[in-house]
């Protein structure tokens, strides 16, 4: 529909019309005078930022960006995609490369390189005008190779630059951070009806926000951020440089050229958009500290809150006065004179807290244009406001599961095809709301329904028999299940997370938020449901049964943990001691500072027998070392949702037996088709469509075979018993033991794993797989099974499955093997020493002990340590080795190599991250420190057979029997280790 509202259906008519919009919304606006404005902009960016940011690009990190970018995504006007670069990296990296780097030398853009389709992408069911489509850019890859690069470079630093009210495009901040202050505070103004307090809420919504940037309002803020002239350079160029031309059925318009706006599609917009939405804080900042405006304070322990962004997101609180809105509406008019933005009236939205007057909202509404609030309202597409009935308020999650499984109904999909069009496509559909919202049983239930309902019969609305119950669907592969996840304990993981996250951040806005509101003197762990709590709340406080299961406080100077109420004591129960003294104590106060080890008189007496031993196996980290949480169900401390969910089902469920466990892993890694892999799982279930089981059921009225008319047609009997299948197997594996009646499915073929090799194992399963298919020809179409045919039929099957191309798979290296091989490390003549270390544990009830051995530049042992000492895992002796390894180096001053066998270990010390393995983290942080002070200490991973000299001093002392002059003998014995 063209602007005078006469619809057009000309394609040539549509183009220009297409064209001429995309002109008009990519024109600049008339210069205004905004600098003032920006009077006291702070500046963020520092030298070492700089630095970090305009440093030489290498080819490597040239590579990475190709390689991280979609292989598959639409290319640009040039047609070659990220495939093309991977696949002919080899060929034309060192052009590209040496291209790539002249661009940052000279800030100089390659002719053709920044030209950029533009897709419309409708943004309502039925577009009425080109205003509802979104413009996506399709970029060339090789202009978003270097805005990869720049992006990659600038992300780094965004936490540090932006302010934390931003929380898109930023590293530990997420989306969920805004939505439960907002609903935080509109519960608070739903139930603050008395009062002189009356608050506000405005929602606002921009108008085309990346299309109308101000590319001279971007320059300008980027040299007040204090970015470089070489960095200012690079960013002018991306997006001065731009040549659009609008792709309309696949055909490509004229070219123009912009002069604002930044793209959609390229990897830089994100972070040049946050940074430029900045600006936005340091107006609503900069008005506050005037005192032109208040924000918004829950309780007199809540922290200020003035406003919150998400991109363009923007959500402003402030006190409900006409005074008040009209400068709120004075900053939004200074922030779009600054960056060109524009606030859509007619989807922006206003709310009151209950006690406000009615004309007073009136008054409001009038001063400011906003639409007052409805009971629709989202807030990041989340509902802002709901009835007595939850369930109807996330009910359109179910139809839009109902919606996408109706929409392949038609696509006739086997059942491995099913799995993973539901794992991948359905089970994601509600993970966004269940990150916040505990939802109704009867919700998650329909959910499973719908769920099943699609895997056995193709349809969410139709139902057929279920071959399996539910529990056993949702049950992990390992167990005898399906892998498929149930909605109530994936609704709990994911609350888990962002309770974890509320937790392990308590500086955040938003935690600190929820810490004045509901656990002002301890922690979450701690904390009360309060009464009446606001919805999201009360779901992170559920959650907390969850969080319980794997929370654990590591112990570093013991400042911070105390002793009746953290979890500190990983080896017990709980995590916490039960015995202990009710005084709020903290656990520094039983270490003995001097010494940095448990004070064993101080401890006795005070707790049972078995926390006294639990107690001393903890490590202790250094007097400047800090305490922290850690998940203690992932080996690097590090809270998933995937062992959260792990941790959820396994204490609602019965777990296997770890032989049962082994049967079930073997049976999916073995050497068939997807399809014959299920078939697998319904026979070693008995979920086949036996005429004993459809009688069973009431499907049928008898069980008699319809093959050979056998009373029962059981499982064992319809594939290995009737007269077709005796002969087939007869024929193919006249030796083969037949399962007996009772003998279960899975026990008889896993039996066969040692009798026959693993092509012959396919060929038991192709044979069943056959036997089976010619059974339900008899069934339904009335042909009479004949073995030959079914003979046939298998070898064929197996031979286009061997022979059958398969996709290559990512193999990893070989692990080091820790062999027991005589061979010891020839020393480096690089080095002084090199000082092996190894740790040996062998049973919780005697200690375990370390061993450090030095050689000298001749190859001889020169010195050493050994000590016993207690701790929990065979890591935690590792690691004590390598630390006493480290301080010895250090004592030396002197270039050192310090060895290991523990590969885990030496990865985490050399990774420039925090993720280090959480048991002995108190000692790792000791060790990162010892490193980075005496950079002439390099830690090495060794296999085993380069280190049985540590090991045997570690082993040696383990077992009482390591002599005193172990130093002097072990160059002799050597050669018999």
């Amino acid at each position: 529909m063209d602007d005078l509202g006469n619809w057009v259906e000309d394609e040539a008519r549509l183009k220009g019309m297409s064209v001429g919009f995309f002109k008009g919304l990519f024109k600049a606006r008339s210069p205004i005078a905004f600098h003032h404005l920006l009077q006291g902009f702070p500046t963020m960016v520092t030298g070492e930022m700089n630095e970090d940011l305009t440093a030489t690009i290498s080819d490597e990190e040239i590579r990475k960006a190709v390689f991280s970018l979609g292989a598959r995504k639409a290319p640009g006007p040039d047609g070659f995609s990220g495939k093309f670069y991977r696949k002919y990296w080899d060929t034309v990296g060192e052009t590209l490369c040496r291209e790539i780097k002249d661009f940052f030398e000279t800030a100089s853009m390659p002719e053709g390189w920044n030209d950029t389709h533009i897709v419309m992408v409708p943004k309502v069911d039925h577009p009425e005008n080109i205003g509802q489509f979104r413009p996506i850019s399709c970029c060339n890859f090789r202009y978003k190779i270097i805005s990869k690069i720049m992006a990659t470079r600038l992300k780094k630093w965004t936490p540090s630059i932006v302010s934390e009210l931003q929380t898109a495009f930023t590293s530990g901040r997420l989306i969920q951070d805004n939505i439960i202050i907002v609903h935080e505070v509109l519960h608070h103004f739903k139930n603050h009806k008395l009062g002189n307090r009356r608050d506000m809420m405005l929602k606002l919504d921009m108008k085309k926000a990346y299309d109308m940037v101000d590319w001279e309002c971007l320059e300008t803020l980027l040299r007040r951020y204090g970015f470089n002239d070489k960095w200012c350079r690079w960013v002018s160029s991306c997006i001065r440089t731009v040549r659009f031309s609008v792709l309309f059925n696949g055909e490509a318009s004229e070219t123009f050229c912009p002069s604002r706006g930044i793209r959609q599609g390229d990897p830089l917009s994100p972070f040049l958009f946050i940074l430029m939405s900045n600006a936005l804080t340091f107006l609503v900042d900069k008005a506050v500290s005037e005192d032109r405006i208040k924000g918004i304070k829950l309780n007199t322990r809540c922290p200020i809150i003035t406003h919150c962004l998400f991109a363009d997101d923007t959500v402003i609180f402030g006190k409900a006065n006409t005074q008040e809105a009209g400068r709120i509406v004075e900053i939004i008019n200074e922030y779009g004179a600054i960056t060109g933005q524009e606030v859509n009236i007619n989807k922006s939205s206003v709310f009151f807290s209950a006690n406000v007057p009615t004309e007073e909202k009136n008054d409001i509404i009038t001063h400011i244009g906003f639409a007052p609030t409805n009971c629709h309202s989202k807030y990041l597409g989340v509902p802002t406001e709901w009835g007595n009935s939850k369930k109807e308020t996330f009910y359109f999650l179910i139809q839009r599961m109902e919606k996408m499984g109706e929409a392949w109904k038609s696509l006739l999909l086997s059942h491995g095809g099913k799995e993973v069009l539901l794992k991948a496509v359905i089970q994601a559909i509600p993970s966004f709301i269940m990150c916040l919202f505990l939802l109704p049983v009867s919700l998650t239930k329909k959910m499973d329904s719908l769920l099943s309902n699609f895997f056995w019969s193709g349809s969410m609305q139709k139902s057929s028999l279920h071959w399996c119950s539910k529990e056993i669907l949702c049950a992990p592969k390992s167990e005898g299940g399906l892998g498929f996840r149930s909605f109530r304990d994936f609704n709990l993981a994911l609350l888990a997370k962002q309770a974890w996250r509320l937790l392990t951040t308590p500086n955040a806005l938003w935690s600190r938020l929820l810490k004045g509101l509901y656990f002002p003197r301890g922690n979450f762990l701690t904390a009360k449901k309060g009464s009446k709590p606001p919805w999201i709340w009360a779901s992170l406080w559920e959650s907390r049964l969850v969080v319980n299961l794997g929370a654990v406080r590591v112990i570093g100077s013991g400042d911070d943990s105390w002793i009746d109420q953290d979890p500190w004591v990983p080896s017990l129960h709980k995590a916490s001691i039960q015995s202990g003294p009710q005084d709020h104590i903290r656990v520094n106060s039983w270490i003995d500072q001097e010494g940095r080890k448990w004070n064993y008189d101080m401890i006795q007496g005070q707790v049972s027998s078995s926390e006294m031993d639990a107690i001393l196996r903890i490590p202790i980290g250094e007097m400047d070392s800090k305490d922290f949480w850690a998940w203690k169900l992932n080996e690097n401390g590090v809270f998933t949702v995937k062992t959260a969910y792990h941790a959820v089902h396994l204490a609602s469920t019965e777990s296997q037996t770890i032989a049962n466990m082994e049967k079930w892993k073997w049976m999916w890694n073995l050497d068939i088709p997807p399809k014959l892999k299920f078939f697998v799982w319904r026979c070693a279930k008995n979920g086949l469509a036996t005429k004993e089981k459809l009688f069973q059921r009431k499907c049928s009225p008898n069980s008699i075979c319809q093959v050979c008319q056998c009373p029962i047609e059981s499982l064992v009997h319809c594939l290995f018993l009737c007269d077709h299948a005796r002969e087939s197997w007869t024929t193919i594996f006249p030796s083969l033991p037949i399962p007996a009646q009772s003998t279960a499915f899975l026990d008889w073929l896993y039996s066969l794993k040692d009798v026959i090799h693993a092509r012959a194992m396919s060929h038991v399963i192709f044979l069943c797989w056959n036997i089976w298919k010619a059974r339900n020809e008899c069934v339904f179409k009335n042909r009479i099974p004949w073995h030959p045919n079914v003979i046939m039929r298998t070898y064929k099957d197996l031979t286009e499955w061997t022979t059958c191309p398969r996709m290559p798979l990512l193999c990893s290296p070989s692990p080091q093997l820790r062999g027991a091989h005589s061979l010891t490390s020839p020393p480096p003549s690089n080095h002084n020493f090199v000082i092996h270390c190894d740790g040996s544990f062998l049973n919780d009830s005697q200690p375990a002990a370390y061993g450090v051995v030095v050689i000298n530049h001749h190859g001889q042992v020169c010195d050493g340590r050994a000590d016993t000492l207690l701790c929990s895992t065979p890591f935690e002796a590792e690691t004590k080795a390598l630390l006493e390894g480290l301080k010895l180096a250090q004592e030396y001053g002197t270039e050192c190599v310090v060895q290991s066998d523990c590969q885990t270990l030496v990865k985490a010390l050399n990774q420039d991250s925090r993720s280090w393995p959480w048991r002995g983290a108190a000692w790792i942080g000791t060790m990162v420190s010892i490193l980075r002070a005496n950079p002439q200490i390099k830690v090495k991973a060794v296999a085993r057979k380069f280190n049985v000299r540590a090991d045997w001093v570690a082993r040696s002392l383990a077992r009482s029997s390591l002599p005193d002059d172990w130093i002097s003998v072990l160059d002799l014995i050597s050669d018999f280790l």
